[in-house]
């Protein structure tokens, strides 16, 4: 029975890995236009539209700029939990 349920859930667990780095890797060059921009401006952008990106993007990738200083990229992981880059921080949580 727990192989069966194993054989059932694993490939489902291993496309959700798959996809989280897969939208983790196309947000890496939205990352260096944003920090780029704010290199150049003191600030992030409104919207992705200001460095040339356009949406919707892969993974329904979103910008969110929560301040001049501060912005989070966000995609569902999986039905029910986000996952979101924070700025401030540095990092995927």
């Amino acid at each position: 029975m727990a192989v069966i349920l194993t054989a059932a859930i694993l490939p489902t667990f291993i496309s959700w890995q798959w996809r989280e780095r897969r939208v983790i890797s196309h947000a890496e060059p939205i990352q260096a236009l944003l920090e780029h921009f704010r290199q150049e401006h003191g600030h992030y952008p409104a919207s992705l539209a200001e460095i040339g990106v356009t949406e919707p993007l892969y993974g329904n990738l979103t910008y969110i700029r929560n301040s001049d200083s501060s912005y989070w990229l966000r995609f569902l992981k999986r039905p029910g939990l986000a996952m979101t880059y924070d700025s401030s921080e540095h990092k995927w949580q």
